[in-house]
């Protein structure tokens, strides 16, 4: 069996050769040059390697930044990744995905109807309890107002709603008590999710 020509040098002293089986296969050969082993930088000694990588039976950390050797820590890992997939189920939705509705999506809707009467008047008061709040300005009405902080509503200064618009507030903002203004008789539909 003779040294086929096939041979990739490595990083200076490591050097790949490959040598011809004689049927056809080659097997790898490293070769090594320059290396200077010490009693300290190898030692299969079963001791020496416990103490480096942590023994079989060694228990895993109680925390994930504790100290530790490599079967505890490989330990950890696997405790962290079947707590993980523990809470998988409650995190899917119907279609199978994950879930990734909002709270606000989650919320039942209430109708309510605010009529306007010209002045700065209360839309809904504060509750900690809303997830949302929809305003809807029927389309045979002109352009209303509201401002979803409480204070005094104006047409200039509140946000406006045109004819047939409808503006939602979600979140923390939905919970503020708003205030709207509008045509004298005209209606307002306001759809408060909890």
């Amino acid at each position: 069996m003779a040294d086929a020509n096939l041979s990739f040098p490595f990083a200076g002293s490591l050097l790949k050769k490959f040598k011809d089986m004689g049927d056809g296969t080659y097997a790898e050969v490293i070769t090594v040059s320059g290396l200077t082993v010490t009693a300290d930088s190898i030692n299969l000694d079963t001791a020496d390697v416990e103490a480096k990588l942590g023994i079989i039976t060694e228990t895993a950390p109680a925390t994930d930044i504790a100290s530790s050797g490599l079967n505890g820590r490989l330990q950890r890992v696997s405790q962290r990744i079947t707590s993980l997939i523990a809470l998988l189920p409650a995190a899917l939705g119907a279609g199978g995905g994950l879930k990734t509705e909002k709270p606000e999506d989650q919320a039942t809707l209430t109708k309510a109807a605010v009529s306007m009467t010209g002045a700065s008047g209360v839309l809904v008061g504060a509750s900690a309890a809303r997830l949302s709040v929809m305003v809807s300005n029927p389309a045979a009405n002109a352009v209303a107002a509201i401002d979803p902080t409480g204070g005094t509503c104006s047409l200039t200064a509140g946000i406006p709603i045109g004819p047939g618009a409808t503006i939602e507030i979600t979140g923390k903002a939905a919970q503020s008590a708003m205030t709207q203004i509008g045509t004298n008789a005209q209606v307002l539909t306001v759809y408060v999710g909890a």
